[in-house]
C-alpha cells in the first residue's frame, strides 16, 4: 500500500454521496510539482461522517492537505491517482483573504 501526503488546491466542491450503508465525499485536489511545476491532479475520496463534516469547507481553491492511500490506474491512454483520505486539514483563512501560493 503506497501513503501519500498532498498539499494543494481543491479543483471544484466536494460531493457526498450514499454508497449501501454508508456516504462517501469525494473531491479533486490540484498541486504543482517539479522543476516544471507541472499540475498533478488528484482525486480524493472520504469516507463516513467526517467527509459529510468537511464537504460544506471543501469548496472550489480552497487550499487543503491529504493523507491517505494512494491508487494508480490505467484507462483511455491516462493515469489515473486516487486517495482514500485518512487525514484532511484545511490550510488558510477565509478563501478572501487567500493568495496565489504559486506565485512568484
Amino acid at each position: 500500500m503506497l501513503t501519500i501526503t498532498c498539499a494543494g488546491r481543491v479543483g471544484k466542491d466536494a460531493v457526498t454521496k450514499t454508497v449501501g450503508n454508508s456516504t462517501v465525499t469525494e473531491f479533486s485536489l490540484a498541486t504543482q510539482i517539479g522543476k516544471d511545476r507541472e499540475t498533478f491532479w488528484l482525486n480524493v475520496s472520504i469516507w463516513g461522517k467526517r467527509g459529510e463534516a468537511l464537504q460544506p469547507y471543501l469548496t472550489k481553491g480552497t487550499q487543503a492537505t491529504v493523507i491517505g492511500d494512494l491508487t494508480i490506474s490505467q484507462g483511455d491512454n491516462k493515469t489515473f491517482y486516487t486517495c482514500r483520505a485518512d487525514q484532511v486539514a484545511l490550510q488558510g483563512g477565509p478563501k478572501e483573504q487567500r493568495g496565489d501560493p504559486y506565485a512568484a
